[in-house]
């Protein structure tokens, strides 16, 4: 996709330096990281709301829990 998108290599966030280049993975893993934590912490806060009686909240809590840690190695190399 950078081949479409010059910025991508030269467009990266100025507060993170070390991820300048967007066109390669984030080489310490950091960003898959944060993904992943950020989403488990909406999966585990953000559910409360709605799912009181519901017979299938326990479930799906597991699968997000599940999903959110297997977001690590599936956004590592999202770049390819």
């Amino acid at each position: 996709m950078s081949e479409h998108c010059a910025s991508f290599q030269t467009g990266g966030p100025a507060m993170i330096p070390y991820l300048l280049d967007l066109s390669v993975p984030d080489p310490y893993g950091i960003l898959p990281v944060l993904n992943s934590a950020s989403f488990l912490l909406l999966a585990e806060f953000g559910m409360a709301d709605g799912m009181e009686n519901n017979p299938a909240a326990g479930k799906i809590k597991i699968f997000l829990r599940v999903l959110g840690v297997a977001m690590i190695p599936m956004t590592m190399d999202f770049s390819k």
